[in-house]
């Protein structure tokens, strides 16, 4: 067959009152192909037919799996919530949209036609298929792994992602295991948990650098920092930075040398101070001794 022509699948249906009914569902043979965590639409055209739900499902057999239709679904099951037709309310058109596709969304994907009061199997499509393609491992830099900073002062802990992830958010904590603690995030913080008011994105504008600045240290909040992206829609964790170790100094004071220079600048001023008192005292009296000459004179 030839790429690139449909298929149909034409089922006659016997009505008292309309006599014969055409049901006519076309589906591309040939295969749809998406990226993890992206979108694809997967086509369906469905013509003629009693009233009634289109239902899409995944594989066949013991496999098979419901998927969405724009109609109540089934019982006891529910639409995929990444699912959604993409013409809405459309005589023909029951192609679906599906969003945030991961590798387990690969598959054959069938349209189905119900209809009749007991909403019965009237007609199915021949299947497209879906190949959904790995995306690289999302990896986190933190680089430099240690910065130092100054009490009172502020520092700047980077974090840089290799791509885009999945929606959801990146967190920063401090240290690991019973001592971890939560700092910042670009989301919602997690229940029961608040950003530090001191800590800021350094450039918000930048989806893959997440670094943060922090403002007013203290020689506590010296440690190692962890940047860690989230996503999903029960925010899973997909990777982790490798740390940043954060050294907060003291406020410097006076040095011993120093102090032992100034003593040493002090005492020569003194010194010559009292030097140049001592000259124009000598000075002095030499003068009054001279004028008494010159009155006895």
């Amino acid at each position: 067959m030839e790429r690139g022509l449909l298929v149909s699948l034409v089922i006659l249906v016997f009505s008292p009152s309309r006599g014969v009914s055409l049901t006519i569902i076309i589906q591309d043979p040939g295969s749809v192909t998406g990226t993890e965590e992206g979108e694809v639409t997967v086509p369906c055209t469905v013509t003629g037919g009693p009233a009634g739900p289109v239902r899409w499902y995944r594989d066949t057999g013991s496999g098979r799996q419901y998927l969405y239709s724009p109609s109540p679904p089934p019982p006891n099951e529910r639409n995929d919530p990444r699912v959604s037709q993409v013409h809405q309310n459309h005589a023909t058109d029951s192609s679906i949209r599906i969003v945030n596709l991961n590798l387990r969304d690969s598959g054959t994907y069938y349209c189905d036609k119900y209809g009749g009061i007991d909403v019965t199997l009237i007609a199915s499509g021949s299947g497209s298929r879906l190949s959904v393609r790995a995306l690289p491992p999302l990896i986190i830099t933190q680089d430099p792994d240690s910065v130092t900073g100054t009490e009172e002062g502020e520092v700047t802990l980077p974090c840089t992602l290799s791509r885009v992830g999945p929606a959801g958010p990146v967190r920063w904590y401090r240290d690991t295991g019973s001592g971890r603690q939560y700092l910042y995030s670009t989301g919602t913080p997690p229940p029961n948990e608040r950003n530090d008011p001191r800590v800021s994105r350094v450039y918000p504008d930048y989806p893959t650098d997440l670094s943060i600045r922090i403002v007013n240290l203290t020689l506590s909040d010296s440690g190692t920092y962890y940047c860690v992206k989230y996503g999903g829609f029960v925010e899973t964790l997909i990777a982790s930075g490798s740390g940043t170790r954060l050294s907060v100094r003291g406020e410097e004071a006076p040095c011993s040398s120093n102090l032992f220079l100034v003593s040493v600048f002090l005492l020569v001023k003194l010194a010559l101070l009292a030097a140049i008192n001592a000259f124009l005292f000598v000075l002095l009296k030499l003068e009054q001794r001279r004028l008494k000459r010159v009155d006895a004179e």
